[in-house]
């Protein structure tokens, strides 16, 4: 942040992300499956190139179990929240729904079963700090009794 315009930079931990874009970020995690990029002849070289150590023996359980399997997961789960984000207009950066996402995910409820006004849940990211003043006007979703000693 900035105090002014010209002002110098100022890093404030635990202040929200207002460029994260955990949409984006999704839809990139659920749809990498699919990619060619993602495969043991483009992943291994730069994986080496990067700077990781991998002998012959890593390589090959990179190659025939570690890859391999990582594209059927990410095949198995987009299914899961995919009918849900592709309903949904994109969050936005900053933003995130916070809670219809585990509904169909931890709790196993179809997008049918939400009404209309349930589909679409974006807010922005809360901040970490000074939460005590807004926990006692809002419902929010955490443990009141941590957000009183804070």
């Amino acid at each position: 942040m900035r105090e002014t315009a010209d002002g110098s930079q100022q890093i404030v931990p635990a202040m929200p992300s207002n460029n994260l874009d955990l949409h984006a970020f999704t839809a990139f995690v659920v749809d990498i499956a699919d990619s060619p990029q993602l495969s043991p002849d483009k992943l291994i070289p730069d994986m080496k190139k990067a700077g990781a150590n991998i002998d012959w023996l890593d390589e090959q359980v990179w190659r025939y179990v570690v890859i391999p399997r990582l594209r059927e997961v990410l095949i198995e789960q987009r299914a899961i929240p995919h009918p849900l984000m592709a309903y949904q207009p994109p969050w936005g950066p900053g933003r995130v729904d916070t809670f219809n996402p585990y509904k169909v995910i931890q709790f196993h409820q179809r997008l049918d079963d939400l009404t209309d006004a349930e589909k679409v849940g974006a807010a922005d990211f809360p901040s970490i700090f000074n939460q005590g003043p807004r926990g006692e006007l809002m419902e929010l979703h955490w443990d009141k009794a941590l957000s009183a000693r804070n």
